[in-house]
């Protein structure tokens, strides 16, 4: 089945960033797609995490343009780039970046605080969220008191709970064990079943057999992008 131009998440139109002399991204063009689940992957120093904030519209490019939901981002103001990424990207690293002084359910919700929601509608969301990931009975424990996969399962509820359309996850598992990395990945797999987009950057192979698309860079280029959709389908 073909997409048609609404179903357009993200585009990115010869994208290049440079850093003074040096050319970490050179022309990079791609759409993401509502619905889609997407890795990026690529060797150390081939410019994913660079892309990745180009994705996340944490950092602007050199040239090129990019748009989201149709809005071209470098004809927007930085407050209005600050508010569309808020409502339509939520974040997982590698780093969980949870406050040990906060519960699970508190940390959720102070994601969602500068949203201008009310505070009952926060906690209520931040409950939901919580629930989604699998983590109800552990909505008034402290960080500390958690293993990684619950900290990183918490971190996935704070990014999901404000109703986004793309979670965009780097190395989501690179500080934890080979079994935690499965659940995590399993989470991911359950969160894409629902309908939510995500776009796993990685250099881990294996984690991006989950996705249903593969985007490998190199040099600051694309090497491969490849559709396993029809794949994955048959072998349903």
């Amino acid at each position: 089945m073909k997409s048609s131009p609404e179903d357009s998440l993200i585009e990115l139109d010869q994208v290049t960033r440079d850093f003074g002399q040096v050319k970490v991204l050179k022309g990079i063009s791609f759409t993401i797609r509502k619905g889609e689940y997407l890795a990026v992957t690529g060797p150390s120093g081939s410019g994913k995490s660079t892309l990745m904030n180009q994705m996340g519209l944490l950092d602007m490019p050199t040239s090129g343009h990019i748009k989201v939901k149709g809005q071209i981002i470098d004809q927007l103001s930085d407050a209005q780039v600050a508010a569309l990424r808020s409502r339509t990207i939520g974040f997982v690293f590698q780093a969980f970046h949870l406050i040990d002084s906060r519960t699970a359910l508190e940390n959720v919700e102070l994601g969602m605080l500068y949203k201008g929601l009310p505070r009952s509608e926060r906690k209520e969301r931040a409950i939901a969220a919580l629930e989604r990931v699998g983590l109800a009975h552990r909505m008034s424990a402290y960080p500390t008191t958690l293993s990684g996969g619950e900290q990183q399962r918490v971190a996935v509820a704070r990014a999901v709970a404000s109703d986004i359309d793309l979670l965009l996850a780097d190395e989501p598992t690179g500080n934890l064990d080979s079994a935690t990395t499965s659940k995590i990945m399993e989470l991911f797999d359950q969160l894409h079943a629902t309908g939510l987009t995500i776009a796993l950057i990685t250099h881990d192979l294996r984690l991006a057999k989950h996705a249903l698309r593969n985007i490998e860079i190199a040099d600051g280029q694309i090497v491969r992008d490849e559709n396993h959709t029809a794949r994955k389908e048959a072998q349903c």
